[in-house]
């Protein structure tokens, strides 16, 4: 992307003109050749995209008009080129992952822990875990993990049944709303 220097004949260039976009970012002036996707035949999987960029492009406005919402995303925005909602933008695109569902000190008793890693390329801000029962698919407990040391920590409540496979399932969730879950099978 070019960069323009403005004199006093023309102090600020914005928008489209003659096939070209001009931006402003931090008090910077940015130019791009604007992208021609006349002849381009959408694929169902960047039709699937298309709807989830629509869906981010709705979140970034609304964090916009929400100074509570918008407030985290102007704090990572300090220092860039990168606006508040581009950076929302970006955060509603991306999904949460489960890294990791770590049951080693888990033995089906309550005060047990579940180590839960979960990321984000902005923030998770919750991770539900959920215990049921592997044949019948009940559910044993479930409650949300607290944030400890880099992991989410999840204290089990309930004595889990004994000769039963139990299956611990870890949902993440970031600030858009975006859910990723991965699960272990616990042999009791």
């Amino acid at each position: 992307m070019g960069k323009i220097i403005l004199n006093t004949a023309l102090t600020s260039l914005r928008g489209r003109v003659d096939g070209w976009v001009y931006r402003r970012r931090a008090g910077q002036t940015l130019v791009a050749k604007l992208p021609d996707f006349s002849q381009v035949v959408a694929s169902a999987g960047q039709l699937v995209l298309h709807e989830r960029f629509l869906r981010a492009l709705e979140y970034g406005k609304a964090v916009n008009g929400d100074p509570a919402r918008r407030e985290p995303y102007e704090l990572a925005a300090q220092g860039t080129l990168s606006s508040p909602f581009s950076i929302a933008v970006g955060d509603a695109m991306g999904l949460p992952v489960v890294k990791e569902v770590d049951i080693t000190a888990y033995a089906g008793h309550p005060g047990n822990v579940v180590k839960v890693d979960a990321r984000d390329d902005f923030e998770v801000v919750g991770v539900k875990l959920t215990v049921r029962d592997a044949t019948s698919g009940a559910v044993v407990e479930q409650g949300q993990a607290v944030k400890s040391g880099g992991f989410w920590v999840y204290t089990a409540q309930t004595e889990a049944p004994r000769d039963r496979d139990l299956e611990i399932e870890a949902e993440a969730s970031d600030r858009p709303g975006n859910q990723r879950t991965l699960s272990e099978m616990w042999h009791g």
